[in-house]
């Protein structure tokens, strides 16, 4: 064709010649838009053929010579880009030899990937070897081993003027939010009992990348924690001894205990624990020193069985010297997921806690706990058994969470771990199903050991008129020696729909509990729940619930969120941590009660009012009072410098019985954990008289002034008749007594509180608490902080900055690098341990005798040599539980200042 047309055109032009209706002119022109039509649709051959004739016909033809240029550097473009296509071949030839070995396990598959991948992105090479191949060799490795590794170094080191210390630390020392344990009183340092966190460790995370379904994950940890180990004793009693030292008639004299003493290498001792002997006997197992491999001689005291009857005594029980079998934990976390679009499976042989499913349901009726405690499905299982005192009366087996609570590192992450599986499918967008189950395992149980198997199912449907249903199931079975003790099933349907007034929602539940204890003796129980609400965004919400005590959500506690916290009964005008304002409110919800309940949030007048109201009142299922609590916080910004604050809290309780304490639950004294897990009743308290009014109340005026940027002062006084849990909490005991029901004798633990006397009884009086402090921000980078408290109660005891002292801390920055820090704190409280030991002697002077005064210094520095790398140097302890610093949990953890240096560098990589 081009032929073709290319005779005509020179026959024309032969036979016409200047005077052609053809003229050479237009032939080029017309040549030369065939040509760039061609070169448009990126056919340069033929374009370049249709230029070259232009220039036959025109040789000064312009438009034709800058195409031909053009067309040149496109075709030299081309080869280059051919060039660098085969150099790059080349080289991943080359690197596919060399690497070969390594690429084996790989797949030729993913190898293929990598090289297409590779040459995919040819254009992003540069021309120079040197430049380009080893750029790409990482990331052709990256693609064929795609896995990413984090983690932390830790080094730590501690010195006094007597020793250096590579390794001491003990989250058990300073206590939850809130409270401290038995150590304030009754540990070697007492009130100054803190965790050094003196130890180094490293800890690693392989996450892998791959672009398919399949992922893993696995988490490796070398610090103190990982070195455990167990050695199994028989301790037999030798005598009774009363408490002036006389030899008692030893009623049991062949009682013995098996124990299982647990060893941690954070400390070099034995944890301390409670043990119940072949008769019944309450033993106390203090810590025990652990050197070369090996625990010493030593005691276990038991409370008399007669001690509840008026006889003060102990038993005594001789632990023999015995070795440790060692255990080592280095994978804290393991786990396998495969997704797909509409479906996520996992599979857990070893994770934290944080792997429980938390329910969505109303009543939250799986692993409903506060933040910082530790999940239900972390509770192990204590099977029945008979004692062998006089009667054989039957200890019940039951869910307890001791080792749970207590093993924790000291970032507060708790070292019960759980083994299992979970599956979410998602189908459809109005359609769900969940599934988890898992086992616990403490950090002192060999890995195919498990005395307790957890599961919940959860499916979520939506109707096509918005209307949520949901069905939850949850299942905990209790196991002794591999064999099925005990059952928990719980069925619940909730619904919910939005309507115009707000969202309403209900929920309907049932449990069934049956145990095969020991002496052939069965105990089985069902009860039911149910909640009605409407909410309306969050501003308001008025619900209604109803559990009875024989419904038992095994996988749920409630004995927290149920009561309001600390930072809902005093006005803060620091921040709080997000954690404690989603948990600072409680509801009242519990199993045995019914729960009337409303919460109001609004703003007034554009903002300058805020108005926080809740309220709820509680009976028993029974229809006997509990409680009814009503709290207002109203906050005004009167003017842009002035915030003023109002708080009401009050609760109002009916009249004591004689001889209990109407304020301490046994569910929530920790020293007595084992036994009281799941009861809720009231500590015995002897100093109590009955028909009194235990209601207590807080009512708060707090104002702020913001002088200037840089100036700030909060006053706040309080009036409130609340005594508090702690420290008076902490004189506590428990005894055994025999409990016939239905002609079954049954074991009964009774938990007690003594030495009450040195605080208020019902009806508390009311005092006063005024706090102050000044914020100066000297500089952008300095900043100084005056406080003060004067607080009538001389027993508060440092964990909330209620208690007297006044203190200056000084937080500076001399540059992005360096943080500098200075606090001191004067303060003063009574020391109780003092007044229990002499009473006798100081009763006369109780309490002026024992209020004494405390210097706290503390200094800090932190050096950030990069980003991911800091040095720091501590001296003294100020902060207990709060770790970083943070301004809403002022805490004294040490009253007096503590001789200690701590360095420690950190790296994350």
């Amino acid at each position: 064709m081009k032929l073709i047309r290319l005779t005509l055109l020179f026959a024309a032009f032969t036979l016409f010649g200047q005077s052609a209706v053809f003229p050479q002119s237009d032939a080029g022109e017309y040549l030369c838009e065939l040509g760039i039509r061609y070169y448009q649709e990126k056919r340069f051959e033929d374009a370049f053929l249709e230029f070259k004739k232009a220039l036959l016909i025109d040789p000064d033809n312009q438009t034709a010579k800058d195409y031909i240029n053009k067309i040149a550097s496109k075709q030299k473009a081309i080869a280059e880009e051919m060039a660098l296509e085969e150099k790059v071949a080349s080289w991943l030839f080359e690197r596919e030899r060399t690497i070969k070995e390594a690429l084996d396990r790989a797949g030729k598959e993913r190898l293929t990937r990598a090289k297409e991948k590779a040459l995919s992105k040819k254009e992003e090479l540069l021309p120079r070897e040197e430049d380009v191949f080893p750029e790409k060799e990482e990331e052709v490795c990256k693609e064929i081993i795609p896995v990413e590794i984090s983690g932390e170094v830790q080094v730590g080191l501690g010195i006094t003027s007597d020793e250096v210390i590579w390794r001491d630390a003990n989250a058990d020392k300073q206590g939850v939010p809130g409270e401290k344990n038995w150590r304030f009183l009754w540990g070697q340092q007492r009130y100054n009992a803190f965790d050094s966190k003196i130890y180094s460790s490293l800890k690693m995370d392989f996450q892998t990348k791959t672009k398919g379904p399949l992922n893993a994950y696995m988490q490796l940890v070398v610090d103190p924690w990982s070195f455990v180990g167990t050695t199994k004793v028989r301790a037999w009693r030798t005598q009774s001894v009363r408490d002036d030292g006389v030899i008692i008639p030893d009623p049991t004299p062949d009682d013995y205990v098996d124990m299982e003493l647990k060893y941690w290498a954070n400390t070099g001792y034995t944890i301390d624990e409670v043990y119940r002997s072949d008769a019944g006997n309450i033993i106390n197992i203090s810590e025990l020193k652990v050197s070369d491999n090996k625990i010493s001689r030593a005691f276990g005291n038991g409370v008399s069985e007669n001690w509840g009857g008026g006889v003060s005594g102990y038993g005594q029980f001789e632990v023999t010297q015995s070795e440790i079998n060692r255990l080592y934990r280095p994978i804290r976390q393991l786990w396998l997921d495969y997704n797909q679009e509409d479906y996520k499976f996992r599979i857990f042989p070893i994770a934290y806690h944080d792997q429980a499913w938390t329910s969505d349901d109303p009543l939250r009726l799986s692993n409903n706990h506060v933040y910082w405690e530790e999940s239900p499905w972390l509770d192990e299982y204590e099977p029945s058994r008979v004692f062998t005192r006089s009667g054989n009366p039957l200890k019940k087996g039951r869910w307890i969470r001791r080792l749970s609570f207590y093993a924790q590192d000291s970032q507060q992450q708790r070292l019960t771990f759980l083994r299992g599986f979970s599956f979410d499918y998602s189908p459809y967008d109005y359609a769900s199903f969940k599934v988890v189950a898992a086992t616990p395992m403490s950090l002192w149980d060999e890995y195919e050991e498990s005395n307790s198997i957890h599961s919940a199912y959860r499916l979520n449907y939506k109707t096509a008129n918005d209307i949520d249903f949901g069905f939850l199931y949850t299942q905990k079975l209790g196991l002794s020696k591999g064999n099925l003790e005990a059952e928990n099933h719980t069925w619940a349907v909730d619904v919910g729909n939005d309507l115009d007034v707000g969202r309403i929602y209900a929920e309907l539940a049932l449990s069934d509990t049956e145990v095969d204890e020991a002496a052939y003796t069965t105990t089985s129980y069902d009860g039911f729940a149910f909640m009605l609400g409407l909410k309306n965004d969050e501003k308001w919400n008025i619900y209604f619930t109803h559990m009875d005590d024989d419904f038992y959500p095994a996988l749920s506690n409630y004995r927290y969120t149920r009561w309001d916290r600390y930072f809902a009964q005093h006005i803060q005008f620091s921040p709080l941590d997000p954690e404690d304002e989603a948990i600072k409110l409680g509801d009242g919800i519990d199993r045995g009660r019914k729960t009337i309940g409303f919460r109001w949030q609004e703003d007034f007048f554009q903002d300058k009012l805020n108005n926080d109201f809740n309220f709820y009142n509680v009976h028993k299922d029974s229809g006997e009072y509990v409680e009814t609590v009503v709290r207002n916080e109203s906050i005004c910004k009167l003017n842009p410098k002035l915030t003023g604050k109002i708080l009401l809290w009050y609760k109002d309780l009916p009249k004591t019985q004689a001889g209990f304490d109407p304020l301490i639950y046994a569910k929530t004294s920790y020293s007595l954990t084992d036994y009281f897990s799941e009861e809720d009743i009231f500590l015995r308290n002897d100093q109590v008289e009955g028909g009194k009014d235990p209601s207590i109340g807080h009512f708060s005026l707090g104002m702020k002034y913001d002088f200037f940027d840089w100036l700030s002062a909060e006053g706040i006084y309080e009036r409130t008749n609340d005594p508090g849990d702690f420290p008076r909490g902490l004189l506590n005991t428990s005894w055994y007594e025999d409990e016939v029901i239905d002609g079954i004798t049954y074991d009964k633990v009774v938990p007690s509180l003594y030495d009450q006397m040195f605080f208020d009884l019902p009806p508390y009086n009311y005092y006063s608490i005024v706090r102050m402090r000044f914020i100066l921000q000297a500089l952008d980078n300095l900043k100084f902080i005056f406080s003060a408290t004067k607080n009538s109660n001389k027993y508060e005891a440092g964990i909330d900055d209620n208690v007297n002292h006044f203190g200056l801390e000084v937080d500076y920055q001399p540059n992005q690098k360096l943080s500098l820090g200075f606090k001191y704190t004067y303060s003063r409280m009574n020391d109780l341990y003092e007044q229990v030991k002499r009473y006798d002697e100081i009763k006369p002077a109780i309490p002026s005798s024992s209020y004494r005064g405390h210097h706290n210094l503390f200094l800090s520095a932190q050096y950030h040599l990069n980003a991911d790398e800091t040095f720091e140097f501590l001296f003294g302890e100020f902060v207990g539980y709060n770790d970083p610093y943070f301004a809403g949990k002022w805490s004294l953890s040490a009253l007096d200042t503590q001789h200690l240096v701590r360095l420690y560098y950190r790296r994350k990589f």
